[in-house]
């Protein structure tokens, strides 16, 4: 399995791989692998660097985003899955942002599911304004900037292509 972490602003790509039963994590640039346990369900994973053990308290925030304590000291961490990862790269394959201002368009191939707007509502930034189904999962299409409603462009059944516009805001 291969994520995405964003630790304090720098990005790593992790790949997941098991071996004789034991799950390692491999960092791209780095050869050596990582072992890393977790001890029951309290949230505090052990990782081996070579002969240094360090434990690590891993605490929930909101979505894709955790709280990692580490010798006193906390790390924001955001982690991206393989299909986040995969919906990222399509999107920017397109040259379209889920977010992409004011016509916000499909960030990839998919039925829409539902529509949160109306021509006429007032939308503010990051408002959910359209559920998306692709790849077996419902994903929310946010509004990047504030405005009104001027096109509902897509109605809920319809498929449609990556870069489709889904919604104008003027």
């Amino acid at each position: 399995m291969k994520y995405s972490a964003e630790v304090a602003g720098q990005l790593f790509v992790i790949h997941e791989e098991e071996h004789d039963g034991e799950v390692r994590l491999r960092i791209e640039g780095d050869a050596r692998p990582i072992r890393w346990w977790r001890r029951d369900t309290d949230g505090l994973y052990f990782i081996a660097l070579g002969d240094r053990v360090i434990g690590i308290h891993i605490s929930p925030g909101d979505h894709n985003h955790l709280v990692a304590r580490a010798s006193g000291t906390a790390f924001p961490v955001r982690v991206d899955d393989e299909r986040e990862i995969r919906l990222r790269e399509l999107g920017s394959l397109a040259g379209v942002e889920e977010d992409a201002g004011e016509d916000v368009v499909a960030p990839m191939p998919g039925k829409v599911v539902d529509l949160l707007v109306n021509v006429g509502d007032a939308i503010e930034p990051g408002q959910v304004v359209a559920i998306l189904e692709a790849m077996k999962m419902e994903n929310e299409i946010r509004a990047a900037t504030a405005g009104k409603v001027t096109h509902v462009h897509v109605k809920p059944g319809e498929n449609i292509d990556i870069g489709a516009l889904l919604v104008r805001i003027d």
